[in-house]
């Protein structure tokens, strides 16, 4: 089922919406590509993930500042892994988790997820959850979710909560993920898989 709620994509202040961290600031890079996921769809997002993160591991994919994985770490989150591509977002990532004394059962990946992500595998019992924003506009979602669907780093009935332009094509193997949700925030589309 598809939602729309009203969204103004100039709210960009990065803050910690709930959890421990409530109300902590993160650092964000000006005049940058990274484009952080909005306060209110945040916020949303983890609204419907309430009650499922406590002592989960979860990955978050196209990282950016962080602020997704941080977030699920404010929210009872016990391992977050981080991978982004470019040097200057995981230094971000790096000082956020630093200042908000997440250093612990974190880990920081510079990667490029086009290539692959086979070095997930090394995490033991596999991820939960996983969090993908990639750059809008590029075709990434659906190539991600085809790796993601060849991982070994995958717990039973694990999630992927992905955020894409309406513009963006998904597509995904229906033999090993099921979409359950998707709700439309302006332009962004927020995608919900569950491995099956």
């Amino acid at each position: 089922m598809l939602r729309r709620l009203r969204v103004n994509r100039t709210e960009i202040a990065l803050r910690i919406i709930g959890g421990v961290l409530r109300g902590k600031k993160l650092h964000n890079i000006k005049g940058q590509s990274i484009r952080p996921t909005a306060d209110r769809i945040r916020e949303s997002l983890f609204n419907i993930l309430a009650g499922t993160l406590s002592g989960t591991h979860v990955c978050d994919l196209f990282a950016g500042t962080g602020a997704l994985g941080i977030e699920a770490l404010s929210r009872g989150a016990r391992t977050v892994w981080f991978v982004e591509k470019a040097t200057v977002a995981t230094r971000l990532i790096q000082r956020n988790l630093k200042e908000c004394s997440l250093l612990e059962n974190t880990r920081v990946w510079q990667r490029d997820i086009r290539r692959s992500l086979h070095f997930l595998n090394a995490f033991p019992g596999g991820f939960d959850l996983f969090f993908m924003d990639p750059p809008y506009g590029k075709q990434l979602v659906s190539p991600t979710l085809d790796q993601l669907c060849r991982l070994d780093a995958v717990a039973q009935d694990a999630r992927i909560v992905v955020e894409h332009d309406v513009m963006d094509a998904v597509s995904w193997n229906a033999s090993r993920l099921a979409l359950e949700d998707r709700r439309l925030y302006g332009k962004t589309h927020i995608s919900f898989f569950r491995f099956v």
